[in-house]
């Protein structure tokens, strides 16, 4: 949902891949659709809705990426924000911060000390070039971590939640 409960995303998929569908409740007490359907190769994947409901974040944990659509109301459709999906192995959860501008990622990548697997949260920026850049990345210290994400409405307080812990970290 969005902050106000106007705008909510559902997903669905069927054998081979998936959609996110976003609806829009209007004057009248119905609700409508907003733009077509924005498709995920897979059938695996997680989204998330941003607080104004007009940017959307999809991971699909078959392509191993992380798309953000932002809906324009000049062409009614749902574009890719950036030039092109965040690539980022093991993708997990993934929650659009703040105004759609701050996106929290996790995924599964070999630990920078050990090598081992473990969760790891990527937090990123949409800038003035219109690129999604990597501002923070927190290591955990299993391969649970990273298996729940949430955020503070303005996306600098963050929620990163493993077996049996969560952890709270502060971006600003």
């Amino acid at each position: 949902f969005s902050l106000d409960g106007r705008i909510l995303a559902v997903a669905a998929n069927d054998a081979t891949s998936g959609f996110v569908r976003v609806f829009e409740f209007l004057p009248g007490q119905t609700w409508a659709a907003i733009g077509s359907d924005i498709r995920i190769e897979g059938i695996d994947f997680d989204f998330s809705l941003s607080k104004s409901g007009t940017v959307a974040a999809i991971t699909s944990f078959t392509e191993q990426t992380v798309a953000v659509y932002a809906f324009t109301s000049n062409n009614g459709q749902w574009v890719l924000l950036g030039p092109e999906k965040i690539a980022l192995k093991g993708v997990q959860r993934v929650v659009v911060g703040g105004d759609g501008n701050v996106l929290g990622v996790t995924g599964i990548e070999p630990s920078s000390n050990s090598g081992a697997l473990v969760g790891k949260m990527f937090l990123y920026g949409y800038d003035e070039r219109e690129d999604w850049t990597l501002l923070a990345q927190v290591e955990g210290e299993s391969i649970s971590f990273g298996s729940a994400l949430a955020q503070t409405s303005n996306g600098t307080v963050w929620a990163i939640g493993g077996s049996n812990s969560v952890q709270i970290y502060h971006f600003s």
